[in-house]
């Protein structure tokens, strides 16, 4: 850290432990890039139309438990920016649906704040159409098993 912030090094070495950690799904490895107070917000809302925010690591352990026994998931770091110690991002990601075998690639962004070494906020950019309708094929694809 330099001046009382963290550096770009250790900023870009942190996101990519975070994404190397959910790629070889190790949870444990993934949650200690998060600080005890992580606030998480995708853009994606949920059933009612509503922002989703997690908080909390334990919060987001179980997210990220539920989506790890639903999908693989492969993320990389495509792109790394850092300023006035905000990290921007643009992830490259494949994940495939464990039951159905249906997969979606894509990317996203991502933008991320820091605590000390620790991930204080996370939000991610995804392209919600794109994922929506990549969900509303799986829940049709299983309808019809």
């Amino acid at each position: 850290m330099v001046g009382g912030m963290l550096n770009y090094h250790a900023a870009e070495a942190i996101i990519s432990s975070m994404h190397l950690a959910w790629s070889d799904s190790d949870l444990s490895s993934l949650l200690e890039n998060f600080a005890d107070d992580i606030v998480y917000r995708p853009n994606l809302r949920d059933a009612f139309g509503h922002t989703r925010i997690y908080r909390g690591r334990r919060e987001l352990e179980r997210l990220f438990r539920y989506k790890s026994e639903m999908l693989t998931s492969t993320t990389t770091v495509e792109q790394f920016a850092y300023a006035s110690g905000i990290a921007r991002t643009k992830i490259a990601f494949i994940q495939g649906h464990h039951r159905t075998g249906l997969t979606y690639v894509g990317t996203y962004r991502q933008i991320v704040m820091f605590r000390g070494l620790k991930i204080a906020l996370l939000e991610e950019l995804h392209d919600a159409e794109k994922l929506r309708a990549f969900w509303n094929l799986v829940t049709a694809e299983e309808g019809e098993r």
